[in-house]
């Protein structure tokens, strides 16, 4: 069993251990087939420009305004803080971020269509 190129961290032995294990536990017969699947794919690390911190607080906000669709109160909840210093850090750092567009009612729906002109 060749999983030399294939285990991404050569420090951590009790995780080969545990691969090892549950190779053996989940093998039916005489010859080991290890899902190797369950093993992250080794990959070199790619050279990355340095990030400044400015770079990766903007990141960062970003991240959270969208996992909260764009509520700013959500938001600011998750990153710890008061909305206001949420508010001067995107004013800040120039963040524009649009927020999705308001689910309409049917009956809002429906207005909408009836007020569009007929093609």
């Amino acid at each position: 069993m060749k999983v030399d190129g294939l285990w991404r961290n050569h420090n951590n032995v009790r995780e080969l251990q545990n691969f090892v294990e549950r190779a053996v536990i989940l093998t039916s017969g005489s010859i080991l087939d290890p899902p190797l699947e369950d093993l992250a794919p080794f990959r070199e690390e790619a050279a990355v420009e340095p990030v400044t911190l400015r770079d990766a607080e903007r990141a960062h906000i970003l991240r959270t305004l969208k996992k909260t669709n764009g509520q700013h109160s959500g938001a600011a909840t998750l990153l710890g803080g008061p909305r206001s210093t949420l508010f001067y850090r995107i004013r800040r750092l120039g963040i524009t971020f649009a927020r999705p567009e308001k689910a309409r009612t049917p009956v809002e729906r429906l207005r909408a269509v009836k007020a569009a002109p007929a093609a």
